[in-house]
């Protein structure tokens, strides 16, 4: 169940959008939307096989982007910016967008208020054609 963290909202200075945050077990979903309540962008993380994955997506573009996060701890004697990097298949060669994640993801996504709800669940629907409304 992914519950709204009040103070990770954020309007976006000199724009119409504002960021929400929404955190579940195990996962992190920051939603951009317009003050109509349209959703323009999206991400959406996760923790799989020990790291941090995260699936992006614009509407301007209707693109998706699925990475990993390179946290940048390699040598603990330095602190780097953590960065996405391409990470669309898991160790062993399998997609990390595969059935089983998208069925978790789906499931968390359904407890967000609508339009909210539709709207992502429609963009997620769009990644593996034959997945529940």
């Amino acid at each position: 169940m992914l519950r709204e963290i009040v103070s990770g909202q954020r309007q976006e200075e000199g724009r119409s959008l504002r960021r929400r945050w929404f955190q579940g077990e195990g996962c992190d979903l920051f939603v951009w939307g317009e003050d109509t309540g349209d959703v323009v962008a999206f991400q959406l993380a996760w923790e799989h096989e020990g790291r941090e994955r995260v699936v992006a997506w614009r509407r301007a573009t209707g693109r998706f982007d699925v990475g990993a996060v390179d946290d940048g701890e390699a040598n603990p004697e330095r602190n780097h910016t953590p960065l996405l990097i391409d990470g669309g298949d898991s160790n062993d060669g399998r997609p990390l967008l595969d059935a089983q994640t998208l069925a978790r993801l789906h499931a968390d996504v359904t407890t967000l208020p609508e339009p909210l709800c539709r709207q992502l669940l429609d963009v997620l629907a769009s990644i593996i054609p034959g997945q529940p409304e």
